[in-house]
């Protein structure tokens, strides 16, 4: 959107009422024999009356450069608000969330409607410089609502592309736990294999959030559209055969007991909490592996005689 409606409009309704005073005589028409006294009265009226006018024509424009300055700004954000909307569903391949959406179809559809009833308003009267005055003060106060509105939708899709950088901040964290607590534990297993994976999952991880510092840059400061090169699947399937990897280059541990060190490890970093009780985790894993409660706990003793976890579970 580009296009200034209301401010066009009012700006076109000042013209043709300033071209209707310019072309306006000073007698009536059907008057053809004037005295130098009439004449004289009335020239006197009309530069009284075309003075008025030029202070109204002033205090209208005044409004109409004030609607112009809130109409663009309105342009500007709704902008912003669609260059979101197409970013999110492209990358993150989902559609934005339903209220969202209807938060801004409701505010194009006020606007829209706002507008065509200024349309049929106009067909029945006649805008002098007072009206656009008065009609002007009303709209602006109209398109500043939406912009208050526009404001809180922008921040609604800064905190959803906040939601999306969370996991991948989370991924960091599992990372660094990881080369923390696990792989100096490893005796049997090619460490500098799995820190390779490791350094190549950190930097999948970082690379999602820079492009997202990116993106944000891009539409808040330069209005847009950043360029995605690779969207949610393809991330997501790069770092699934990461970690696969991963859990096929640890030895000291077998397969399903290294699946279930890195969904704890997971765990924790998602709660951003360094400690859990291993009733609570074996509880989550049962739901997430559909194993029982006590198969999982009895998993987690045998991890933990091999000295990869303690009773109290923490990461």
């Amino acid at each position: 959107m580009n296009e200034l409606r209301f401010t066009s409009f009012f700006k076109k309704n000042a013209s043709q009422f300033a071209e209707s005073i310019a072309h306006k005589p000073p007698f009536p028409v059907n008057v053809n024999v004037v005295t130098i006294r009439d004449l004289y009265e009335a020239l006197k009226d009309h530069v009284s009356f075309l003075e008025e006018e030029k202070q109204k024509a002033r205090k209208a424009k005044e409004k109409i450069n004030s609607l112009k300055e809130s109409e663009e700004e309105f342009v500007n954000y709704w902008n912003k608000v669609q260059l979101f909307k197409k970013t999110y569903e492209t990358f993150w391949e989902e559609k934005v969330p339903e209220n969202l959406e209807k938060r801004q179809s409701e505010i194009i559809q006020k606007y829209c409607e706002k507008f065509d009833g200024l349309i049929k308003e106009s067909a029945e009267k006649t805008y002098d410089f007072s009206g656009i005055e008065y009609a002007c003060k009303k709209v602006t106060v109209f398109i500043q609502q939406l912009n208050r509105d526009l404001k809180n939708i922008i921040e609604s899709y800064e905190e959803l592309f906040g939601n999306v950088g969370r996991y991948f901040k989370s991924g960091i964290v599992f990372v660094t736990r990881l080369e923390v607590n696990v792989l100096p534990k490893l005796n049997k297993s090619d460490k500098t294999k799995i820190t390779n994976i490791l350094n190549a999952l950190k930097k999948l991880y970082n690379d999602v959030l820079n492009w997202i510092d990116f993106a944000f840059d891009e539409i808040l400061n330069k209005n847009a559209s950043p360029e995605i090169s690779e969207t949610k699947t393809i991330v997501l399937e790069k770092e699934r055969h990461l970690r696969e990897s991963l859990v096929k280059e640890i030895k000291d541990l077998d397969e399903e007991h290294t699946k279930l060190l890195m969904e704890i490890v997971k765990i924790l970093a998602d709660r951003k909490v360094q400690w859990a009780s291993i009733t609570e985790i074996s509880e989550i894993l049962a739901k997430i592996t559909g194993k029982g409660v006590q198969s999982i706990k009895k998993d987690l003793l045998d991890i933990a005689d091999k000295g990869f976890l303690t009773l109290g579970i923490g990461f």
